[in-house]
């Protein structure tokens, strides 16, 4: 029987891969360093995921897995050996860490067990950092055969990630999933995914996941920056808000603009990264999953600022996105810790040079004379 270990037990190695392996009959472990997502895992033997497709919606309850702590004993060694695909479901700051900490498993692995095959799954929306990351994994390669072994047999993917996993925390048991669209991988895989639903092999994941990224998850974190400062929960009740939905609508529009102007893609490549699908049932959206980690989300190259910033670059005026980027500016979430540290570094540096330094542009910027216009008229 195929083998996935599932790094990242939280909503999304839950709720999406968890559910869609086990479904095909795979087995399943987890790995995670929160030790209140593993002892749940434990003390249950069992969560439950509600799936919403397009024609009906399924209850599914996941057993039969295991799951591990990255504890210093490398308790999750022998699955880590025997595993034909790993999947880091880690928010990318994150990933450094878990390379390292696989490094061990992966030595052990070239000498015990060379000629199994191994898929290795980057699940993370941030982009272009699979170089970065591939050349960290192979420094805990040191020997020559071990790389040769690599070569031969690991194949290091980047993915688009298309389904969520929403849920109160981490570590809760009971989960929420649509299931529309396919995790889009980066081919060629050296693992057969015929059998597991959900899991698509292309060309050109990173151009993808550009275009992903500005395109659609901009007007979705405009939703969730405005609706949270508007006092809305969930993205379903900030959509129905007019201003919202015109803000989002703006959004979109010039995202779109900016990146047909610097990327040229083609209308299918544009519906490959787009969701006009609708579920049978609506699932509830938390506003905090979608906020969570503005520094990250604001950044120069991330959905907001960088496709602002693509708009400038030829011409298009980005009015709606900078208004969605001070909304994000005003996050102040006492329950997400960065955001907390956002707030923190307005207090002390002053809205100007923390938003500088947060959307990574200099204070002269034509976006930041923007963004600050906004941000004045929300305070």
């Amino acid at each position: 029987m195929n083998h996935i270990v599932i790094i990242g037990a939280g909503k999304e190695g839950k709720a999406y891969l968890g559910e869609v392996y086990d479904a095909a009959g795979w087995n399943v472990t987890f790995l995670d360093k929160d030790s209140r997502v593993v002892e749940a895992l434990k003390e249950t033997g069992q969560y439950h995921v509600t799936v919403l497709r397009k024609d009906r919606t399924e209850q599914r309850t996941i057993t039969g897995y295991e799951t591990y702590e990255t504890d210093d004993s490398y308790s999750c060694m022998e699955r880590m050996v025997d595993a034909d695909v790993i999947a880091l479901c880690l928010y990318p700051e994150d990933i450094e860490d878990a390379i390292r900490y696989i490094g061990p498993c992966l030595r052990k692995r070239a000498a015990e067990n060379p000629k199994q095959n191994l898929l290795i799954l980057s699940c993370t929306n941030k982009n272009h950092i699979m170089e970065k990351n591939e050349a960290l994994l192979l420094e805990e390669l040191s020997e020559e055969k071990q790389k040769i072994w690599y070569r031969e047999r690991v194949a290091f993917r980047d993915v688009i990630v298309r389904r969520s996993g929403n849920a109160p925390s981490n570590h809760a048991l009971c989960l929420t999933t649509k299931a529309l669209q396919s995790l889009l991988i980066q081919g060629p895989v050296n693992v057969d995914l015929s059998g597991v639903e959900w899991m698509q092999v292309c060309d050109g994941v990173e151009f993808l996941k550009d275009i992903k990224l500005f395109v659609h998850n901009c007007p979705h974190a405009a939703c969730a920056y405005a609706g949270y400062v508007k006092g809305y929960t969930t993205t379903q009740d900030a959509e129905r808000d007019d201003e919202i939905a015109t803000l989002m609508k703006g959004c979109l529009a010039e995202a779109s603009e900016g990146i047909r102007a610097e990327f040229h893609p083609t209308l299918e490549q544009l519906e490959m990264v787009g969701c006009s699908m609708k579920a049978k049932e609506e699932e509830v959206e938390r506003i905090s999953r979608v906020a969570e980690n503005p520094v990250r989300k604001l950044g120069r190259h991330d959905r907001l600022t960088g496709a602002a910033m693509y708009c400038l670059k030829h011409g298009i005026e980005p009015v709606n996105i900078a208004k969605a980027i001070a909304y994000g500016l005003a996050y102040d979430n006492r329950e997400d810790p960065n955001a907390v540290r956002m707030q923190e570094m307005i207090a002390e540096k002053g809205i100007r040079p923390a938003a500088a330094r947060i959307l990574g542009i200099s204070e002269e910027e034509k976006l930041m004379n923007m963004v600050m216009e906004e941000y004045d008229r929300l305070k």
